[in-house]
């Protein structure tokens, strides 16, 4: 019965960091978090990371529905150049 729950692989299926020029590499915004003294190692820059999207995506949802789609507020239309409404025949005279 053990024998049916066991997988196995033809080959190397062994999985590596990247290498590059031989020796394993961090990503550089990893780099630079460490560095900067943000985050004390690199799980903490992953969460910090993800935390820095996450907060990313609402900003850009709220700048969406607020600005764009218009949930924030009145009706109103504010021009705050006029002429710009003018027919191009206009302008030119």
């Amino acid at each position: 019965m053990d024998n049916q729950n066991q997988v196995e692989f033809m080959g190397d299926q062994s999985y590596k960091s990247r290498v590059i020029l031989g020796s394993p590499e961090r990503p550089r915004i990893v780099n630079f978090l460490l560095k900067t003294g943000l985050v004390k190692n690199e799980t903490q820059s992953k969460k910090f990371l993800l935390g820095f999207i996450i907060a990313c995506l609402f900003v850009s949802l709220f700048v969406l529905f607020y600005y764009v789609i218009g949930f924030g507020g009145s009706d109103e239309v504010i021009i705050r150049n006029p002429e710009l409404l003018k027919p191009v025949s206009e302008v030119s005279k």
